[in-house]
C-alpha cells in the first residue's frame, strides 16, 4: 500500500463547456504490504496464511500523470465533469538489489458533480 499526493498542472478553456488538459507528478510513500493466502491440501484441509512484510520494496516511488477531460455547466452553480487519467511509474516498486522489476501503469476515470456555494 502506498500513500500518494498528486501534484498537477492543468489548462482549462471554455465557459459552460470546459476542456481540461493536465500533466503532473504523483509522489508515493510505501505504507505496508499485506497478502492473505488460502488453499486446500490433497486431503481437503483448508489452510490460510497472512504475509506481512516491508522488506524488498522501495519506500518511495514516483509516477507521471496525464489527464484530459470535459466539464459541462448545466445550471448556474452546478456542473458535471469527466476526466480520464493515465499514470506511468518511473521507478520500480522493488529495490534495485531485487531480481524483479515492477513498474505500475494505470488508467482511471474521474467523474462527478460540482456545486458552487
Amino acid at each position: 500500500t502506498y500513500l500518494a499526493m498528486p501534484i498537477r498542472f492543468s489548462f482549462t478553456k471554455g465557459n459552460d463547456l470546459k476542456v481540461f488538459a493536465g500533466i503532473g507528478l504523483v509522489p508515493q510513500m510505501f505504507i505496508r504490504y499485506k497478502q492473505e493466502q488460502q488453499w486446500k491440501t490433497k486431503l481437503d484441509a483448508e489452510i490460510s496464511e497472512t504475509i506481512k512484510s516491508s522488506h524488498g520494496y522501495n519506500t518511495f516511488v514516483i509516477s507521471g500523470s496525464i489527464t484530459a477531460g470535459i466539464s459541462y455547466k448545466y445550471a448556474k452553480k452546478s456542473s458535471i465533469y469527466f476526466i480520464p487519467e493515465y499514470r506511468y511509474q518511473f521507478n520500480s516498486t522493488y529495490l534495485k538489489t531485487s531480481g524483479y522489476k515492477h513498474y505500475s501503469r494505470s488508467f482511471g476515470i474521474n467523474f462527478g458533480l460540482t456545486y458552487i456555494f
